[in-house]
């Protein structure tokens, strides 16, 4: 909804063009400006996620969740908190933000560009709505995963290690590729390439959905108060 929103407002505002009508201007910086806005809060996530991951089997039942797991992440993070500070919280930020501004812009641009391409292709066989959606979130993930797996396996190394996260990502990056290769930068690539295709393609249809289902609200509202509402554009 916040991507949603910006999106309208750079479309209103600014000369960029509109998305429906093939700019991919608008996706492009309503993904950067939401990514940020979001920042404080993902980041503290994504710190406390990656150090309950590389603990010891032991301290983590794996596959388990309780109602106690929710207290175990704040548990995790005040602990991180009292040992390195505000830092310790917002370790690797830099890296974050090199790793989910691309994987948001990727995944935003990839996603609006096409759709409205396969939307064009479609029409002529009079195929519309989910399957559009669905096919464009999985182009969308393919994007998204390729352009932002070597910079998540160098924030994950850092996250982890607290003396890594001191260092500039290029230098851990210098350091990876001298000690383990180029390859290093792509493991986990095709386990990537499969995760965000598949929820991208829920992804993309459950966008939309929310979409129309508040373009539908928004029109009831305008109908009570005879007042216009937000419009919002949800293609194929």
């Amino acid at each position: 909804v916040s991507y949603q929103w910006v999106k309208e407002q750079i479309e209103l505002r600014l000369p960029l063009g509109k998305t429906h009508e093939g700019s991919p201007w608008p996706p492009l910086f309503a993904a950067m400006v939401t990514e940020v806005v979001c920042l404080p809060f993902d980041v503290p996530h994504d710190v406390v996620t990656q150090r309950l991951q590389t603990q010891p089997m032991a301290s983590v039942a794996p596959f388990q969740r309780t109602w106690k797991t929710p207290v175990q992440g704040f548990s995790e993070l005040g602990s991180i908190f009292r040992a390195e500070g505000l830092r310790g919280c917002y370790a690797s930020t830099r890296a974050h933000l090199l790793t989910y501004l691309p994987w948001s812009c990727a995944w935003w641009m990839s996603y609006e560009m096409s759709r409205l391409g396969l939307s064009k292709v479609a029409q002529p066989f009079n195929v519309t709505g989910a399957p559009v959606q669905i096919a464009s979130g999985v182009l969308a993930g393919f994007a998204a995963a390729a352009v932002s797996n070597p910079i998540d396996v160098l924030k994950t190394r850092m996250q982890v290690d607290p003396a890594l996260g001191r260092r500039g990502i290029a230098a851990v990056a210098k350091d990876v590729v001298s000690r383990e290769g180029p390859q290093a930068l792509f493991k986990g690539l095709a386990v990537a390439l499969l995760f965000d295709m598949l929820v991208s393609a829920g992804g993309g249809y459950r966008y939309d959905w929310v979409m129309r289902f508040a373009a539908k609200k928004d029109n009831r509202e305008d109908g009570k108060t005879g007042q216009k509402g937000l419009g919002v554009f949800v293609g194929g």
